[in-house]
Parts: C-alpha cells; structure tokens; sequence
C-alpha cells in the first residue's frame, strides 16, 4: 500500500509481510524484563513468551516452544537469558518463519480478514469524530489506531486435498491423512472443491463441466 495506509491489495499483487522479531530485540527485552534488571529469568521469559505469541500470531507456535529450550538458550547456564542470548533465539524463531502457501484458501481468508478489518474500522470512525479527524491528520495515528482495532492476520491450515483419477490423498495437517482410490475418493474431492466454490455461478459451471466430462468424457482437443 501506499505510505499512509490507505490503500489495500490482496490477490497476487499483495504480500502479508511477516516482522522479523529481531528488527525489535530492544524493545521486546526491555518488556520481557523488569525495571533495573539486565537479564531475564525464566518467570519473565514464559511470560514473554505467551505475551509474544499473542502479539506475533504467525511465529506463535516457534514462540510458545521457546519455553521448555530455556536451557539451549542459557548457553552461560546461570538460568537467565542475557541480551546476546536473547538475540540468538530471535535469530532461530526468525529462521523458521516462512511464507504463506500460494493457496485460495490463503486468499480466502485474507479477503475475509480484510473485509472484517475494513468494516471494524469504518465502523469506529463513523462512531468517534475526534478519531477520524486524528487518522485524517496523522498517518502515525491512523496506523496506531488500526493496531489496536485489527488483530494480525493469521493464517489457518485447512488442509491439502490432491486428486488423481480415481484416487485422492488429503493431508489435514497434525499427522491427520486420508488416502483412496476409488470413486468414493473422487467424488470426496469434488464434492469438497465444489463447497469451496465463491459463488453459485462458478458452481454451476462446474457442475456442467462435470457433466459434460460425464457423458462425452474429458475434452483433450486444447492441449
């Protein structure tokens, strides 16, 4: 988007932008430990690392495994975490942030979450003038307002669905699988890529699609 915010994108034109923690080390260990201390003990740190996953949704499973690696961490052992030590681990849970998949149903919920964001907040200026003429005079302020008012994005696998034939596998994440060869397994996908059609007019012409494919078998001439 644009400098100010104003302008959104989703589609193959945007990037969720995932923040690398340790482009904010200092400010994440000064409220990991307590006023006058240097290093952080293990009470603080589980606490910091529930309050980080909240804040970061998308690093919140590498985060909320940082507890129980307290020790790996503690490289000096004395059962605190220095500002090196502390480096070292943001250093690992950005390492393994990763991309989102190029899936609809990432699209999906992003337009979803963009929607609920867009109308969350048109609803909050629409309700508090002194609000709206903040955000209309400051980029700063409109993007701390929407910081407070808009969770981060996050993203909610639901699973991997491949169709061959008349087989199909789909992998639910978790360990949870499905393997089939059979017409069971073939109408199990199409009847799952038929639901998540985005309107009844794509799920007409599918439905035709499939019919004619029924009765005159798959149309090869095009390629």
């Amino acid at each position: 988007g644009v400098a100010d915010g104003s302008v959104y994108a989703l589609g193959d034109c945007a990037t969720v932008e995932y923040p690398h923690l340790l482009n904010h080390i200092t400010e994440l260990f000064d409220s990991a430990h307590h006023v006058g201390n240097t290093e952080i003990t293990r009470t603080e740190f589980r606490v910091f690392v529930k309050e980080a996953a909240a804040k970061y949704p998308n690093a919140a499973s590498h985060l909320l495994t940082l507890e129980r690696d307290f020790d790996s961490f503690d490289t000096d052992g004395n059962g605190r975490i220095s500002i090196d030590e502390f480096e070292h681990m943001l250093e690992y849970v950005d390492s393994k942030l990763t991309a989102l998949p190029a899936l609809a149903q990432v699209a999906s919920q992003e337009g979803v979450y963009l929607g609920h964001g867009l109308s969350h907040l048109a609803a909050i200026y629409a309700s508090d003038e002194d609000t709206r003429r903040k955000v209309e005079a400051s980029p700063e302020a409109r993007r701390g307002v929407e910081a407070q008012a808009v969770a981060p994005f996050m993203y909610h696998h639901r699973g991997t669905l491949a169709y061959l034939g008349r087989a199909a596998a789909a992998d639910f994440g978790e360990g949870r699988a499905y393997r089939g060869s059979n017409l069971a397994a073939k109408y199990l996908w199409r009847s799952v890529y038929w639901s998540q059609q985005v309107s009844l007019r794509t799920r007409l012409l599918l439905a035709m699609d499939w019919l004619k494919e029924l009765l005159f078998g798959r149309d090869i001439s095009k390629f």
